[in-house]
């Protein structure tokens, strides 16, 4: 009895599964009718062969899905009609795209590749003149996608051609200034200069440690610097100046707004000389880190007028040390390009 029971219910599940399939299908192709209905007068009257040629896609698709429908293939009529409705909408944006914006865009890379042009080829770098290349032949086709009304792949290609400009400026740009790195030396010189005395007379071990290991690595970055080694040379002045910074709040008894306005006088030195490497635009990991930098010294600065002592040394501190990890990073894209 129960096998016949269950030899009855079979059929009837399968019937039930088909209908609910069924159902669905029948739902979805409305939907996508609708969809149709709604984009074709605005492809229409948009008259971009992009959007007419995804429509009219969309119309073939949709008419094999109401075959699929007609001959009890749900599933497949579901699958068919999900397409079409895909590129009936993808249809509607791009009839909706305004040309205008378009040949903006494009305008505003010819106006990039005008202003930083010369400087790339001037600099002569190998990777910065094939991404100058790219961009170059990536603008061109850009022009000749919107000629076509392919507005599309017009601002694909524009944008493209922007980012490897932008690119290979920053190489450029990325070049060593041994005239900065010099200025970097003498603020680490200038800190050991000044702390030198009062740790010696400090008695506090700790500190003179650490003071007589900031001043070895200030004679090897003075010593990489003199043998042109630039990245070195940051490298090992940066590390120097933290030392010898730690050393000098190790003696100080408590801490002291002439402490913190030191620190952050420091910091926002250090943000001035460089903030010109790194443009309010730059994507790349170290104009990131320095944009990070720059929004901690500002913290930093309104706990200082706070009388947030210890907040402001500790984010001034962090903030420092992210732009010198930003001008590391900058330092050895240079070396490697």
């Amino acid at each position: 009895m129960k096998t016949l029971t269950l030899m009855l219910l079979i059929p009837m599940a399968i019937a039930l599964a088909q209908s609910r399939e069924q159902e669905k299908a029948r739902i979805e192709l409305e939907r996508t009718d609708e969809v149709i209905r709604r984009v074709q007068p605005l492809v229409e009257r948009a008259q971009i062969p992009e959007a007419t040629a995804l429509l009219n896609e969309a119309i073939r698709i949709q008419e094999q899905a109401r075959d699929a429908y007609r001959g009890n293939r749900f599933r497949m009529a579901l699958g068919y009609t999900l397409s079409a409705r895909e590129k009936a909408k993808n249809a509607g944006v791009l009839a909706e795209i305004d040309p205008e914006r378009i040949r903006a865009e494009i305008a505003r890379t010819a106006d990039l590749m005008a202003e930083v042009g010369p400087l790339i080829k001037r600099a002569n770098l190998p990777r910065a003149n094939e991404l100058w290349r790219m961009a170059e032949a990536e603008q061109a086709t850009a022009w000749d996608e919107f000629a076509g009304h392919r507005f599309r792949f017009a601002l694909k290609f524009t944008l493209a051609a922007r980012l490897h400009v932008k690119e290979a400026f920053e190489l450029v740009r990325g070049q060593a200034d041994p005239e900065r790195i010099r200025a970097e030396l003498e603020r680490t010189q200038a800190l050991i200069d000044r702390i030198s005395e009062p740790v010696k007379a400090s008695g506090n071990e700790r500190a003179i440690q650490l003071l007589a290991k900031a001043v070895g690595l200030q004679e090897q970055a003075v010593s990489a610097f003199r043998n042109r080694q630039w990245l070195p040379a940051v490298r090992l002045t940066f590390a120097a100046r933290e030392l010898a910074w730690r050393a000098w709040n190790l003696i100080r008894a408590r801490l002291s707004p002439e402490l913190v306005e030191q620190a952050l006088a420091q910091t926002d030195a250090l943000i001035a000389d460089w903030n010109s490497r790194f443009s309010s635009g730059d994507n790349t990991p170290a104009g990131n880190l320095f944009r990070q930098a720059v929004s901690l010294q500002e913290a930093a600065r309104k706990h200082f007028a706070a009388r947030e002592l210890q907040p402001a040394l500790s984010l001034t501190s962090r903030a420092r040390q992210l732009v010198q990890r930003a001008i590391d990073l900058l330092e050895t894209g240079r070396r490697d390009n």
